[in-house]
């Protein structure tokens, strides 16, 4: 089966896949706001037999400092670790989580203060195939974001993108910089390094 095979710093963390997934992803986030430079999550979305389905998680919210490297591989694997959760989107318990985030949106839909800047530059180095760019945070941005994502109906691709962006309080959401759109297919990986 597919999976994500993750490494941070050259030292395994996971493969990242199971049976019945229709959405693999992998999340690299930075932020002028946060305290560590960046985070990592993997996850997906699993078909269950009931037509139901099913979020699961493999890393969720790791920290990322300035120099830590992250190395994802498209690989076929008959035996992927087991996720840290599973999480049917039809409990009672999923459905009480979705009401209090939504009532958590309502409450913050005015504008928001402008937070303090806990850090003034941020980049990832991203190496995907022949292509080595160095995204570099605007100084109007705030937020920098990569994405991997497989989908069952592309079996044979991963997408790659990385982009930059305001924050909330900018007012200028549209302006938005796009540094990386490309894929992994089979036995390819993609690299990305924290900067700052």
């Amino acid at each position: 089966m597919i999976c994500l095979s993750v490494h941070k710093n050259g030292a395994f963390v996971c493969n990242a896949g199971m049976a019945d997934l229709s959405i693999l992803t992998a999340h690299i986030h930075g932020s002028r706001y946060a305290a560590a430079a960046a985070s990592v999550d993997v996850t997906g979305i699993q078909d269950l037999p009931d037509k139901g389905s099913a979020h699961v998680g493999w890393v969720r919210d790791m920290l990322l400092k300035p120099g830590d490297s992250l190395i994802f591989v498209l690989i076929n694997n008959d035996d992927p670790d087991a996720p840290l959760d599973i999480k049917p989107t039809g409990t009672p318990e999923y459905l009480q989580e979705q009401r209090e985030y939504e009532a958590l949106l309502q409450g913050h839909m005015g504008p928001e203060p402008l937070a303090e800047h806990l850090r003034s530059s941020l980049a990832f180095k991203l190496s995907l195939g022949d292509q080595e760019i160095m995204a570099q945070l605007p100084d109007d941005h705030a937020h920098m974001m990569c994405i991997l994502m497989w989908e069952k109906w592309r079996p044979d691709r991963c997408r790659v993108s990385a982009r930059s962006f305001p924050g909330a309080d900018s007012g200028a959401v549209e302006n938005t910089t796009e540094w990386l759109e490309g894929e992994l297919e089979l036995g390819d990986s993609f690299e990305i390094t924290v900067l700052a």
